[in-house]
């Protein structure tokens, strides 16, 4: 090589170097935010569509929506003294906004660090704008009295904010805070000592990149470390058997599912809510009958079916409800994103239930009032044409999940808290409080009510579910709490049982359990 070539050599090295550590986000382009692409005509399908391609340097910004739970690895146990715990990497996340989906998306913070030098990589989540301030939140597995958090930057570091951590009734507890300032070291690791008497299974960082003017501040990898405390597990007490399952792992060639939510046990059918694909109807004997959803699906998260054939879908990405006939065929949608009669807040609609005298669909609204206080309340839709009737406030703070009807007529809505509010359908009147002796600690999600007024909680702490009766009291618990492995995790066992759905005459119970990878619906049948 020539004394000439030599130097242009070393000069384009020099180069290729600052690009990648130094700058403010060098490669990203922001373009116009793209059309929202109209609604399409309801579809039934058994496969979902295929993911989106790569994303590239031209990438426009992601419409602002609900950002999307994403997956990552099943967290496991570093070796060493017992005092040092649970060392786990977040198994999902969501964002304030996103650069790309999938490159630089919210789920690229999820798992071990995988940004192997500093720079502007899509291997760390990035915000969709480099000048403001934006949040991200992440989840861990395993519930835990956190002891740290260690935050890795991959790019202009750092330029976080405030971090909190989030417990098991939602409430954010602020752990640091700072202003930004330009660090040396990148990666950059910050360490965050933390003495908590409370339990954790999330938190959210909050940066500011209006400060500094260098650009994203990207995020890698977060890990939570602390001890867990949980319950002892206790052996499943129910007289119902295994009868099958569905599912598996998310890369598997024939996987359908990403991650499940509510479900929904009627008429013969099993309506299972699938996040990112609309919602999967099954036979109960677990065969796959077709794929429910319109031409758009934003973030899918109940559905519920009335006696009259028609079949209702909550979609928190795109703040409304879809209605279907029996066929599977769209004919209505309602809702939309505001405070007022009608519309639903960021994150909702929540949960559905189905009036089972005049059928009108009764549809969990987490929001806010025009002061800007957090409310949540109950609004009642027409189930025909989808009108507003009327609404009600739920007064209590108490992480509300799930909602059901029972047999005597009334709403029930469950909390994370670990109870379950007996209210009146006209007025939103607390007529009772049931379970909080049996699952006050339990972290609780999906409710389902049978034709006796049992009640079916899935819970988490330990994971799996329980039988109550109309009175609240423990009859009964299922599945034991699992052990995931490269290959998912036994039948019978639970990770993150969300959904659950009883018939109405009590003799099949159907869980939806998603963690890391893997995806399946369990069913139990009673002899």
């Amino acid at each position: 090589m020539n004394r000439r070539l030599a130097i242009i050599v070393v000069a384009f090295t020099l180069m290729l170097a600052l690009l990648a550590c130094g700058g403010g986000g060098a490669g990203k382009t922001q373009t116009p935010e793209p059309t929202a692409v109209p609604k399409a005509s309801a579809t039934v399908a058994a496969q979902p569509t295929q993911a989106p391609p790569e994303a590239t340097r031209t990438l426009p910004p992601k419409p602002t929506q609900l950002p999307k739970p994403t997956k990552a690895a099943k967290p496991t146990l570093t070796p060493g003294t017992a005092a040092a715990g649970i060392r786990q990497w977040a198994i999902s996340a969501s964002a304030s906004s996103e650069y790309g989906d999938p490159n630089w998306a919210a789920k690229q913070a999820t798992g071990k660090p995988d940004t192997p030098m500093c720079g502007d990589h899509d291997t760390a989540w990035a915000s969709a704008s480099s000048d403001g301030e934006e949040w991200i939140e992440l989840s861990y597995d395993a519930p835990v009295m956190p002891t740290e958090v260690n935050i890795i930057q991959s790019f202009n570091p750092s330029q976080i904010v405030k971090v909190e951590l989030i417990d098991m009734v939602s409430e954010y507890h602020e752990i640091y805070s700072a202003q930004p300032a330009a660090v040396d070291e990148c990666p950059y690791r910050l360490s965050i000592p933390v003495d908590a008497d409370y339990q954790v299974a999330g938190l959210r960082i909050t940066i500011d990149q209006s400060v500094l003017g260098v650009g994203w501040n990207e995020i890698d990898a977060v890990q939570l470390v602390g001890v867990p405390d949980r319950p002892v597990i206790p052996e499943p007490t129910t007289n119902a058997t295994f009868e099958w399952r569905a599912g598996g792992s998310g890369d598997a060639a024939d996987s359908i599912f990403t991650t499940l939510h509510g479900m929904d046990a009627s008429d013969g059918k099993l309506y299972v809510a699938d996040e990112m694909n609309g919602v999967y109807a099954f036979d109960l004997e677990g065969n796959l009958e077709g794929q429910i959803a319109p031409g758009e699906v934003g973030y899918v998260v109940d559905v519920k079916a009335d006696s009259w054939g028609s079949i209702f879908v909550a979609d928190a990405g795109l703040h409304q409800v879809s209605a279907f006939d029996e066929d599977g065929e769209f004919y209505m949608v309602f809702g939309g994103v505001g405070i007022a009669d009608g519309e639903f807040g960021s994150d909702s609609p929540a949960a559905l239930a189905i009036g089972p005298v005049d059928g009108n669909v009764y549809v969990l609204d987490v929001n806010q009032d025009a002061d800007g206080k957090d409310i949540v309340r109950v609004q009642v839709f027409t189930s025909d044409t989808g009108d507003f009737i009327s609404s009600f406030l739920i007064e209590e703070d108490f992480g509300a999940t799930a909602m059901d009807f029972g047999p005597d007529d009334n709403l029930y809505i469950l909390g994370r808290a670990g109870y379950i509010l007996k209210l009146s359908p006209e007025s939103g009147e607390v007529l009772d409080r049931l379970g909080e002796e049996a699952i006050g600690d339990s972290y609780t999600l999906g409710l389902s009510i049978d034709g006796e007024g049992n009640f079916y909680v899935t819970t988490q702490v330990p994971a799996g579910a329980v039988k109550l009766d109309a009175d609240g009291n423990l009859l009964e618990t299922f599945g034991i709490e699992a052990t995931s492995t490269d290959e998912g995790w036994p039948e019978g066992e639970f990770m993150f049982p969300a959904g659950i759905a009883v018939t109405k005459d009590g003799s099949l119970v159907f869980i939806g359990d998603t963690s890391g990878d893997y995806t399946f619906i369990t069913a139990f049948k009673y002899p």
